[in-house]
């Protein structure tokens, strides 16, 4: 019996790693990888698709009140946005192996590859957008951008409260990066006003006009009072030690 414990012991742990554990991260992660780059690789498969189609110039930029104010042509319209995303994700699967603190970003490493993937799925949709508004579709970009950005600020409030300090992900004040308390205090702060922030945007599509400023001062104010929180905290936790 104790033989046949021993064994199974050794099978599920080892050195004290949750083998089964491991793999079903691994797992998911490699769907997630898979995913992140699968949408992408269809938007360019459906870009040579449209190609013969659509107008020899595009337009590839909007002001804050949803009108055009930048062209291109058709073949950066079609294919530039995917391809930068698939670039974008390469870097920000990368970013966990070149940290120093990456035993760090492990600890929450499932939440910011779904992440990744969220932001994936966002730039593909504004790809999606901004195709069909070429294509003759009426559709304010700014209003039917907002919602889905704000869902991605909630969630990157929920990445914020789950982070552990590293030098790329998260709130990064030289205050927040030389204390472990400081940077939990800052991000537990920064997640809940990445959340309000993410509450705002989507609502503000109600009133597209101003949808950009509120955009704009909801992450403004969330970066001021973050910074100057993770200062008051330091000050307050070297305070104590001396």
């Amino acid at each position: 019996m104790n033989g046949t414990t021993g064994h199974s012991t050794v099978a599920v742990c080892i050195h004290g790693v949750d083998v089964a554990a491991v793999r079903f991260r691994l797992a998911r992660m490699n769907k997630l990888l898979l995913a992140s780059f699968l949408l992408p690789a269809l938007l360019i498969l459906a870009g040579i698709i449209l190609s013969p189609h659509a107008p020899e110039t595009m337009a590839t930029h909007w002001d804050i009140f949803g009108q055009p104010n930048g062209f291109m042509p058709k073949t950066f319209g079609l294919f530039f946005m995917p391809a930068f995303t698939i670039l974008l994700s390469l870097v920000l699967y990368a970013i966990p192996k070149l940290d120093p603190l990456k035993e760090n970003i492990a600890s929450f490493r499932t939440t910011y590859d779904s992440f990744i993937l969220l932001f994936v799925v966002f730039f593909s949709y504004v790809h999606i957008l901004a195709t069909a508004w070429n294509f003759g579709y009426a559709i304010n970009l700014t209003q039917w951008m907002l919602p889905p950005l704000g869902g991605l600020f909630w969630y990157t409030g929920i990445m914020l409260a789950k982070t552990k300090r590293n030098y790329f992900i998260g709130i990064r004040t030289p205050w927040t990066l030389s204390s472990d308390a400081v940077w939990d205090k800052t991000h537990v702060l920064g997640g809940k006003l990445f959340k309000v922030s993410g509450i705002l945007t989507a609502l503000s599509a109600c009133i597209p006009t101003w949808g950009f400023f509120i955009l704009l001062g909801t992450i403004l104010g969330s970066t001021i009072a973050t910074t100057v929180y993770s200062y008051i905290m330091f000050k307050k936790e070297t305070t104590a030690q001396q």
